[in-house]
């Protein structure tokens, strides 16, 4: 990551989101829903994982900096 110039938190960061990405892996069901049909939202820290299931797949749409002006956030 550019922004904080730490390799060391831009590490810890990304084993975070991959945590978190297989625990949505293996509970789909544990984020919250938003108001897009099949897309729900999993709270990591100060970040937001939203990811959508289709056809039994699970994608990640976006990791968002929740200290972000949300009028920026656009998942389609």
């Amino acid at each position: 990551m550019e922004h904080n110039k730490s390799n060391t938190y831009s590490k810890k960061l990304n084993r975070l989101f991959k945590e978190a990405a297989h625990l949505i892996k293996t509970y789909p069901n544990i984020g919250k829903p938003t108001d897009i049909e099949h897309v729900s939202v999993k709270i990591i820290r100060d970040y937001l994982m939203f990811y959508e299931i289709s056809g039994g797949n699970i994608y990640i749409l976006t990791i968002w900096d929740s200290r972000q002006n949300p009028s920026k956030l656009r998942l389609r």
